[in-house]
C-alpha cells in the first residue's frame, strides 16, 4: 500500500480516537473565565508529539486528580487549542474559516508547545493566503517575530516588505521593543533603504530605551549629561550590534555631529581607524560587511525583489539575483503620472533609449505587466513610412498577478520560430511586443489603451484578452553596474 494512503488512514483513525475514545487520561483546561473549555487527550500522544507536553506531563511536573493528569493553560484560547490538538493527533489543520489574528495566536501557542513542524506550515499559509493583512499589520508582526525566534518565514517576509521602507519599523513604537538578536538580523542587511547615519541614530535610540530605567537623568536623550557609568551601560547594551554599523558610509559632518558625542561607545582602535579614513580616505575595514547598502528602486510599481527577478530573466539565469549580486541599476526614464499616458509622451522621452524595461499596473488592481526590449523603440527606417517588425531573440514579456510579490510570476519569451516578430515598431503609437502580445496604444490610461493577446510569445501573461487601462506605467533604462 502507498505510504501516503497509510498516513491518511492513520490520521483518520487518530482523529476518530480524539473524538470518540473512552480511555483518555489527560484533562486540559484552556482559556480564562468566562471562556474556559475542557479538552480530553492521551498523555502518550501529547508527549510523543510535543516536547513541551513531554516535560509538562512528566512525573516531576504533572498534576493529577485521581488517575487523570490535569493540565491548565489559561493563556491559550479554546479555539486555538482545538486547532493545535487536532494537529497533534492527525497532522492536519484548516485555517480558512479563522480570522488572521486568531491564526497569529495559534502560531504563538504552537511555538510555546514547541510544535516545530507545525509552525512553518502556518507561516506558509499566512504568507500565501493572508499577505495583505500581514502587510497592513506589519509592525505588530515584526514585534511578534522578535519575541518568537522560530518564526523564520514570517520574519523574512517582513524584512522583504520593509527593506524598501524601513522607516516604518525604525520609526514605529515597536522598534525599541525588538530584542538584540532581531536587531542584529535587521541591521546587518545590505538592502536597508536608509542612510547609515539614520541607522546609527536608531541604534542609539534603541540602546537608550533598553537601559532608561538605569539612567539617573531627567532627559535620557541629552548625551552631555551622561556619566562614564551611563556610557559603559549603553556600550554593553549595543556592543554586539555595533559592528554592523558601516561607519565608512557616514559623511564627515554627520560623523562629527552625531557619532563623536558617543565616541566612548567605540573601541579606541576602531575609532582611530575611522578618523584615518576621513583623513586619507584609505580603504577602511571595521564592519563585517563593507558593501554600501542598496537603496530602493525608484518605482511606484515594483520593488527590488521584482527588479532582481527581472534582471535574472534578462541574463537568462536559472535563479534570481539577490540584492548583493544584482548587476544592474534600473534608471527611471518615464513615469506615466508625471510624463503623461499618451503614446506621444512615450515616444518623446523613450524612443531613443536602448535596453529598457517597461512595467505597468492594471487599473483598479495590483496586477503588474511588463516587457524587456534590448533594442530601441524609435522608428528609424527613414526611407519608409511604414511600420515594421524588429527581430530579437532576447526580448520577453512578463506579469506579476498579485503585484506585491513575485509569487506566480509569468515569464513569456519570444517564440524562437517567431523571433523576427519580437517588437512591432510604430510611428504613431506606443510600444508593442509581438502582435499585441503586450501592446500599449493611444492613451494608456483609457479602457482601450492596453491589450495582451498571445501570438508570437510563448505564454500569455493575462487570462483576459480584453483591452484595459493602466493607472501607472514606468520605463527604466537597464544599466550594468
Amino acid at each position: 500500500m502507498d505510504v501516503n494512503i497509510l498516513l491518511e488512514n492513520l490520521s483518520e483513525k487518530l482523529g476518530k480516537m480524539l473524538k470518540n475514545a473512552d480511555d483518555f487520561n489527560t484533562i486540559i483546561r484552556v482559556g480564562q473565565n468566562p471562556n474556559v473549555q475542557t479538552f480530553y487527550a492521551h498523555s502518550n500522544i501529547l508527549r510523543a508529539l510535543s516536547p513541551y507536553f513531554n516535560k509538562a506531563l512528566s512525573k516531576d511536573w504533572a498534576k493529577k486528580e485521581g488517575e487523570m493528569f490535569v493540565f491548565e493553560k489559561p493563556n491559550v484560547s479554546p479555539s486555538c487549542f482545538e486547532t493545535i490538538l487536532k494537529y497533534i493527533y492527525t497532522g492536519t489543520f484548516n485555517l480558512d474559516e479563522k480570522d488572521t489574528q486568531e491564526i497569529i495566536d495559534i502560531i504563538i501557542a504552537s511555538d510555546e508547545f514547541m510544535l516545530s513542524e507545525f509552525i512553518p506550515s502556518i507561516e506558509s499559509y499566512l504568507i500565501e493566503k493572508r499577505s495583505d493583512w500581514l502587510r497592513t499589520n506589519i509592525e505588530s508582526i515584526i514585534l511578534t517575530c522578535s519575541q518568537h525566534s522560530t518564526l523564520i518565514k514570517l520574519r523574512d517576509f517582513c524584512f522583504e516588505e520593509l527593506c524598501d521602507e524601513p522607516r516604518r519599523i525604525f520609526n514605529s513604537p515597536s522598534f525599541c521593543l525588538l530584542n538584540e538578536c532581531f536587531m542584529i538580523s535587521l541591521i546587518q542587511r545590505n538592502d536597508l533603504n536608509m542612510n547609515e547615519i539614520e541607522i546609527w541614530e536608531s541604534l542609539i535610540r534603541w540602546g537608550k530605551a533598553q537601559i532608561v530605567s538605569n539612567l539617573k537623568l531627567d532627559d535620557p536623550r541629552d548625551v552631555t549629561k551622561y556619566s562614564q557609568d551611563d556610557f559603559t551601560t549603553l556600550r554593553k547594551t549595543i556592543e554586539k550590534i555595533l559592528p554592523y554599523i558601516r561607519f565608512d558610509h557616514i559623511c564627515p559632518l554627520d560623523f562629527k555631529e552625531k557619532v563623536v558625542p558617543y565616541k566612548s561607545l567605540i573601541s579606541s582602535d576602531a575609532y582611530e581607524e575611522i578618523l584615518w579614513k576621513y583623513i586619507i580616505d584609505s580603504k577602511f575595514k571595521f564592519s563585517p560587511s563593507f558593501q554600501r547598502r542598496i537603496g530602493s528602486i525608484n518605482s511606484k510599481i515594483i520593488k527590488k525583489k521584482h527588479a532582481t527577478l527581472i534582471a535574472s530573466w534578462v541574463d537568462q539565469k536559472d535563479s534570481a539575483y539577490t540584492n548583493d549580486t544584482m548587476p544592474y541599476e534600473f534608471v527611471l526614464e518615464i513615469r506615466g503620472t508625471y510624463d503623461g499616458f499618451s503614446y506621444e509622451a512615450f515616444k518623446y522621452k523613450g524612443d531613443n533609449i536602448i535596453n529598457t524595461i517597461i512595467v505597468a499596473r492594471v487599473k483598479n488592481s495590483k496586477e503588474v505587466i511588463g516587457g524587456y526590449n534590448p533594442c530601441i523603440w524609435r522608428h528609424d527606417r527613414w526611407k519608409s513610412s511604414e511600420d515594421f517588425w524588429r527581430p530579437d531573440s532576447r526580448s520577453f514579456i512578463f506579469s506579476f498577478p498579485d503585484g506585491e510579490t513575485t509569487n506566480n510570476a509569468i515569464l513569456s519569451r519570444i517564440n524562437p520560430y517567431y523571433s523576427k516578430y519580437a517588437m512591432y515598431i510604430r510611428k504613431n503609437n506606443g510600444p508593442e511586443f509581438g502582435n499585441q502580445d503586450f501592446y500599449m496604444s493611444g492613451r494608456f490610461d483609457l479602457k482601450t489603451g492596453v491589450i495582451c493577446r498571445k501570438t508570437y510569445y510563448l505564454k500569455k501573461i493575462r487570462d483576459s484578452e480584453d483591452s484595459f487601462a493602466v493607472d501607472e506605467y514606468e520605463l527604466f533604462r537597464l544599466v550594468r553596474k
